[in-house]
């Protein structure tokens, strides 16, 4: 009570003028037992310590809570690493609003596990391997400080009422959030053996997997997703935009290349396009053009090149979706999302060269529907996600065409 009584007497009778600016640190100043405080339980990270002038938070909450109620703007507030008893959640303010609270930082599993330096398995964090990639030795790496590591329901925080839940009983608790591939298949409602393919300026395969994933070669990362099971993706450099070279290299419209495309028979004639146009991550050819094979003038059409331009887009993701089945996932269903899945030359090869029917989910923000499908199972306290089903424009079928990948792997090499 006495660090208590000397910092309330240091701020009150305090006036402040229009556009001025109040700082606690500021107007109560450095507390020490030469100007009277005294040592007193305190918070420090994620313990409770003796401290001189512990205790002084209580009248800096106090404030806070006067000022949310006046609806005064807040330039800088830092909350408690835990859970205070004398102010309602969220509505707390410790003494140090001039000093990072590191200790109140933190993430996901799936954020997380896209670091070197975090084992989804045994979900720690491996400060070997942080030390390994700082060029420092473990103890050197000891006291950096790594933000928590939420599981999938829980919570990391009530977030500060004069951003979000100022009329929200109780405040608004801070769910673990998650990366926006993750994100993604949460929205997707995407389960075990569930293949999302993305079609944007990239192409993404990414996978939900009961277990983790190790690729050696790096092809493959093995992210962990928003439900506790893993999330294996394989990413190409090259997506939609393949489509978009071939347009303009035969001068042509997305409907005029798919009428093209649809023109010319499976394998385009014996051309092939390995579509590497800006280098390649998936395989890892970083310095790697595009190119266009097996031309002969006899099968040089404008109708086989259309055809082999979108062949070539399509049989590098069935790359992606290989390598994802070669680390054990079993791929039971394929759906295919982003702006590319809008070409009706993709739609109409996809089956025939992916092998099996493909599932196109209406357009939708599946990010964001995942972030709050997840705020939604926080708040229900339930094992599992609730069950948000998700709207299938069609299911692409068509007959299997093995030969047309057989023929880009061969050109591939």
């Amino acid at each position: 009570t006495n660090n208590v009584r000397l910092a309330a007497a240091a701020i009150n009778g305090t006036i402040l003028n229009p556009g001025d600016e109040f700082s606690y640190n500021n107007v109560v100043g450095e507390r020490t037992t030469e100007r009277g405080y005294q040592s007193a339980g305190a918070y420090s990270g994620n313990e409770i310590i003796d401290e001189v002038g512990g205790g002084v938070c209580q009248p800096s909450s106090t404030l806070y809570m006067a000022v949310l109620r006046a609806d005064l703007e807040v330039t800088q507030r830092v909350n408690h690493s835990f859970t205070v008893s004398y102010t309602p959640l969220g509505e707390d303010a410790t003494a140090e609003e001039l000093k990072a609270n590191l200790d109140a930082l933190f993430t996901d599993r799936s954020d997380a596990s896209g670091t070197a330096y975090f084992d989804a398995t045994a979900n720690e964090y491996r400060r070997d391997l942080l030390a390994m990639a700082l060029g420092r030795s473990e103890e050197e790496t000891a006291d950096i400080v790594l933000p928590r590591v939420l599981g999938p329901t829980e919570t990391g925080d009530v977030a500060d009422p004069a951003i979000a839940g100022k009329d929200v009983e109780g405040g608004c608790p801070i769910g673990p959030g998650g990366g926006d591939n993750a994100m993604a298949s949460l929205g997707l409602s995407m389960g075990v053996g569930d293949v999302s393919i993305s079609l944007g300026t990239s192409g993404v395969a990414a996978a939900i997997s009961p277990i983790p994933a190790y690729d050696m070669t790096a092809s493959v990362t093995g992210f962990a997703d928003c439900t506790g099971h893993w999330l294996p993706l394989a990413c190409t450099i090259n997506g939609s935009r393949i489509s978009d070279a071939g347009r303009a290299a035969l001068g042509v419209d997305y409907d005029e290349l798919a009428e093209l495309a649809a023109a010319s028979e499976p394998g385009a004639g014996g051309i092939t396009l390995v579509p590497y146009f800006d280098g390649e991550r998936t395989p890892n050819r970083p310095d790697a053009t595009a190119a266009l094979y097996g031309m002969t003038l006899a099968n040089t059409k404008r109708e086989n090149i259309a055809r082999a331009f979108v062949e070539g887009l399509l049989c590098s993701q069935r790359d992606c979706l290989e390598l994802v089945r070669g680390l054990g996932v079993d791929v039971k269903r394929i759906l295919l999302i982003g702006g590319g899945a809008k070409s009706a030359a993709v739609r109409a090869l996809a089956p025939a060269i992916l092998g099996m029917d493909v599932e196109l989910p209406e357009t939708d923000e599946y990010v964001a529907i995942g972030a709050a499908r997840q705020a939604a199972w926080v708040l229900s306290g339930e094992a599992e996600p609730p069950a948000w089903p998700v709207k299938v424009e069609t299911t692409l079928t068509g007959e299997p065409t093995p030969q047309v990948y057989e023929q880009y792997v061969r050109w591939r090499g």
